[in-house]
């Protein structure tokens, strides 16, 4: 429903091993039929729809995406039963031929956002890149413009799914606004209930998506996923 937040998982399996990316969206219009069960499904098709195929084609062949998982981290109706859903993927490589960096090495989505200081910085991480589109510990310039901004252009329109309609926002999250009803009740001497953080508040649509050429290091998944690496 309406003003709900997701964390979204993307799975990836690497010659290397395993890695995820990881995104906040707020849910801005309900779908039909409303089924609120179901909205962590709903959105995981959504985004498999507009962002899978986009996705392997700025990945090396040697990399399998075999899995999305959605789940409710805020429901705006105050239900405390968080819905988690995972969308299997029929098996698809990536596009691009040649081996991938290890599953640690990314290139990094800068996510800038209107809501918080500037200092509060959206980003998250996408293994998979090919040697062949890297110059040292750098990414060419043509892979960035072609395949990894087409990649990102598809995140920076709101998600809708085909059938069921609903819509969804891309949002960058301040750790220090969500951790603000805490921190309070602790500065305060930690009277009463330790309070719940402060989700709704935490939360900002990205404004514009970026990536710089660098190659960053990321953390990776120390637990296997469904399939196997190509």
């Amino acid at each position: 429903m309406v003003d709900d937040i997701f964390k979204l998982d993307v799975y990836f399996e690497l010659p290397s091993g395993y890695a995820t990316i990881g995104m906040y969206y707020v849910q801005t219009q309900d779908h039909t039929p409303l089924a609120e069960e179901q909205d962590s499904r709903i959105l995981a098709e959504a985004w498999r729809d507009a962002s899978h195929a986009a996705l392997l084609d700025a990945v090396s062949d040697d990399v399998r995406v075999p899995s999305i998982h959605a789940r409710h981290v805020y429901r705006d109706n105050g239900d405390n039963v968080k819905v988690t859903s995972k969308v299997s993927i029929t098996p698809a490589d990536g596009q691009i031929l040649g081996p991938s960096q290890p599953n640690n090495m990314a290139f990094m989505v800068s996510m800038s956002q209107g809501g918080f200081p500037k200092r509060t910085k959206g980003r998250f991480f996408v293994p998979g890149i090919p040697e062949s589109q890297t110059d040292g510990n750098i990414l060419l310039n043509t892979y960035v413009s072609g395949a990894v901004n087409a990649f990102t252009a598809t995140l920076a329109a709101p998600l809708v799914h085909g059938s069921d309609g609903g819509e969804w926002t891309l949002s960058v999250r301040s750790y220090k606004a969500w951790f603000a009803p805490i921190q309070a009740w602790k500065d305060g001497g930690e009277v009463g209930p330790r309070p719940e953080p402060d989700w709704p508040g935490s939360m900002t649509p990205a404004i514009s998506l970026s990536v710089q050429p660098p190659i960053s290091p990321m953390r990776v998944r120390q637990t296997k996923v469904a399939g196997r690496a190509a």
